[in-house]
């Protein structure tokens, strides 16, 4: 392991983003058993749609600032590792809430309206 560190953020931010993070997960898992049900709730699925886009945003913007640190923090060849640990899990948590926000909106064009 490397002894250079990311600079670290607030208190307040990381409670924030950490908030952000447990949100987004909670609305994917609320999505997925509003897409496994077989009646499709409008309002719901329209709040569970919500609900993804403003977690998924503030997650992907996250994302970008933590690579932005990492790129101004580290040499080159140091960046790459620290990307992998810090940020992918963001972005799969990210391309997961786009599948969830897709089969949502998929639902609601199948739905009677």
């Amino acid at each position: 392991m490397n002894s250079t560190t990311i600079p670290r953020p607030l208190d307040a931010h990381e409670k924030t983003i950490d908030l952000r993070i447990e949100r987004l997960h909670t609305a994917i898992s609320h999505a997925d058993a509003l897409y496994a049900d077989s009646i499709v709730n409008i309002v719901h699925t329209n709040r569970a749609i919500t609900v993804l886009i403003e977690n998924r945003g503030f997650v992907s913007a996250h994302a970008h600032a933590l690579i932005d640190q990492i790129v101004a923090a580290l040499p080159a060849d140091e960046q790459d590792e620290q990307i992998s640990a810090h940020v992918r899990p963001l972005t799969l948590l990210v391309e997961q809430a786009n599948v969830a926000i897709a089969r949502m909106r998929h639902q609601l064009h199948g739905a009677d309206l």
